[in-house]
């Protein structure tokens, strides 16, 4: 077997066992961005758990396609693959977006969302939802808040009363 058909099948096989079961991810266009801004977002990316592989288009096919995922069109440009922290995917993907925004270049080519092809506008709009942690932090808010208002409630019934034998006190 030749010895890049062999580095070929190791990429592939890497890049498949740091997904999970159902594996959500990106392939992102990197065509028009600068080495320097590449490793900028690399950086930013590694911080959350989050890389981003720059492997060859039908690799990348070959990785999707080994996870269950079925990509039917053929990738163009540069892309590059986003391997998510295993906690949460939301994060990577507004670092991503931000970056795109900030730098005016790259576009997300397809994404990958629990082992279903999704739309470049539904990736999108992932980006755009709270962080799992701020979607916990809303919901226990939202629990609490039933709570916190009969405790209020209780609180004004003895503020009022002592208000009541306050002005009684002060009228004898």
């Amino acid at each position: 077997m030749p010895k890049n058909l062999e580095i070929k099948k190791q990429i592939v096989d890497d890049a498949k066992k740091l997904f999970s079961k159902e594996p959500s991810t990106v392939v992102f266009n990197y065509s028009k961005i600068t080495s320097n801004e590449m490793n900028e977002l690399r950086d930013l990316l590694f911080a959350k758990g989050a890389t981003l592989k720059i492997i060859k288009n039908t690799l990348i096919k070959k990785i999707l396609h080994g996870v269950n995922v079925k990509v039917d069109e053929d990738l163009k440009g540069q892309n590059a693959i986003l391997i998510p922290s295993d906690d949460d995917f939301i994060p990577s993907l507004k670092i991503l977006f931000d970056f795109t925004k900030k730098a005016g270049r790259g576009e997300v080519a397809l994404g990958v969302l629990n082992g279903e092809l999704i739309s470049e506008s539904q990736v999108k709009d992932l980006s755009n939802l709270p962080s799992r942690d701020e979607l916990l932090s809303q919901v226990l808010r939202g629990m609490s808040a039933p709570i916190q208002g009969f405790a209020y409630a209780l609180n004004g019934v003895q503020t009022k009363f002592v208000r009541v034998l306050s002005s009684i006190r002060d009228l004898r």
